[in-house]
Parts: C-alpha cells; structure tokens; sequence
C-alpha cells in the first residue's frame, strides 16, 4: 500500500461496458494499493500516485532525491469458475470523500449492475435498474 495522496484514475478499458462513457478523474488523498499481478482477470482502470520520496530508518535523503510515479490497477473484472460468474473488484474506496464522490458511486453502480447482469454493452442500466 502507498502513502496517503491523491490518485489519478484513467480508465483503459473504455469499451467494457462498466467503463463506456467514465472519464478519468482524482482522489481526494487515498492509499494505492500494488497489484502485483491480476492472474486471470481484465484490468479496467489504473490509478497513478505521486510518491514523495523516503528517506530509510536512520538515514537523510539524499539533496537531489525526487518523488516517485507509480501505477497500479484500481478496478478489475474476471469471469470465475466453470459458470463464469461475475465479479467486479476495486481497491479504491478507503475514505469517505472519495466513496461519497459522484464518479466513484458511478464505478461501483456499473460494477454491480455487470456483476448482476443488468447493464447493456453501452454501458445503460436494463429496464427496471437506472433512473
């Protein structure tokens, strides 16, 4: 997990229909979190965070030491199992602000209605689902 800053979320999947339409935005100051690795689902949105630099336990840093650009992904699909059931995961989210954040409710709500099938490929609640 990173430092408490702001995020730069870029959406890279724009096609899938959880992402049609989404543009990219920032966080309040949040954690970004590293994913490693996403073994068998598609990565959605990556999130990029200005790490200041660290000086180690007992030592400066050093004169000329500058922050850090790191990138993970924020938000993923993956079809499990022989039924292929949905699942929509995000590692976004930790402080109020940013869950209260209009473009965030919108990622969560479209990840749910994908996840319970009820989005169109354009990205539109079904019947009986939006607004």
């Amino acid at each position: 997990q990173g430092p408490q800053q702001p995020i730069t979320i870029s959406y890279t999947d724009k096609p899938q229909p959880i992402t049609k339409g989404l543009e990219g935005w920032q966080t309040i100051k949040e954690e970004l979190y590293n994913n490693i690795q996403i073994l068998s689902g598609k990565a959605l949105a990556s999130g990029t965070q200005i790490v200041p630099p660290k000086a180690k336990k007992g030592e400066q840093l050093p004169p000329d030491a500058k922050p850090a650009e790191v990138t993970s992904v924020v938000a993923w699909i993956n079809e499990y199992g022989p039924n292929k059931t949905k699942v929509f995961s995000t590692t976004i989210g930790h402080n109020t602000a940013t869950v209260a954040d209009p473009r965030y409710l919108d990622l969560i709500t479209r990840g749910l209605l994908w996840a319970t099938g009820h989005i169109d490929e354009n990205g539109k609640a079904k019947d009986g689902y939006g607004k």
